[in-house]
């Protein structure tokens, strides 16, 4: 049987371009809602001192972050926010070898180089590279005011799912072991500091063209 548009009621043609304009808005809104439904982490830092005459502490030395002795040292906050819509979930460190490795200093389990710090000159030159080893995710701050309960408490074991609940960041606070860049020998001067978060892109987020800044 064939239908002419031009031989149908008004109202039957009327509703039929309703109907059809209510599925396109459907379709749009099922459209926007897929691709903004990830995790999305963006780091920040604050909180900058310098530390004169720091000893290192014998399980940074273990941690290769520090040689022994007395040393400058660049202390900050790291944040990385998850600003998604939804949870950015690790897994646990014994589902995830490839992710994860127990550190004998701290007798628990670290994500490999999740974050980055380097410092560079105003040449662009590399002058300080990252050097602490490795990051236990957890709902430190919340950061948006809407964001659901944490769902990720601090305790870097075997068999708990290390991540971050949407709308909340871990945080490495800047007197926490290795949370430092070594600055000696460093002259004074005008520095970048470039910080990444989820540096290996092993975990899935909606883009990684944010997880970068630089602070100088």
């Amino acid at each position: 049987m064939k239908f002419e548009s031009s031989r149908l009621p008004e109202i039957v043609r009327k509703a039929l371009v309703m109907k059809n304009t209510a599925l396109i808005w459907a379709i749009i809104a099922f459209s926007i809602a897929f691709v903004v439904a990830g995790p999305n982490l963006t780091p920040d830092v604050r909180n900058f001192a310098i530390e004169i005459g720091y000893q290192a502490q014998l399980y940074e030395i273990q941690d290769a972050c520090i040689t022994p002795g007395t040393h400058n040292v660049l202390r900050f906050d790291f944040l990385s926010k998850n600003m998604g819509d939804s949870d950015f979930v690790v897994g646990r460190p014994v589902d995830r070898p490839d992710l994860f490795y127990y550190d004998p200093a701290h007798q628990h389990y670290h994500m490999k180089q999740f974050n980055q710090y380097k410092l560079y000159d105003t040449k662009g030159n590399l002058v300080i590279p990252s050097t602490k080893p490795g990051f236990c995710l957890d709902d430190a701050e919340q950061v948006l005011p809407n964001a659901g309960p944490a769902k990720f408490p601090s305790s870097c074991l075997a068999t708990e799912i290390m991540g971050i609940s949407a709308g909340w960041a871990d945080v490495y606070y800047a007197d926490l072991p290795c949370q430092f860049l070594v600055i000696d020998g460093v002259p004074d001067g005008d520095y970048t500091l470039v910080a990444s978060t989820n540096t290996a892109q092993a975990v899935p987020e909606d883009t990684f063209a944010d997880n970068t800044i630089s602070r100088g």
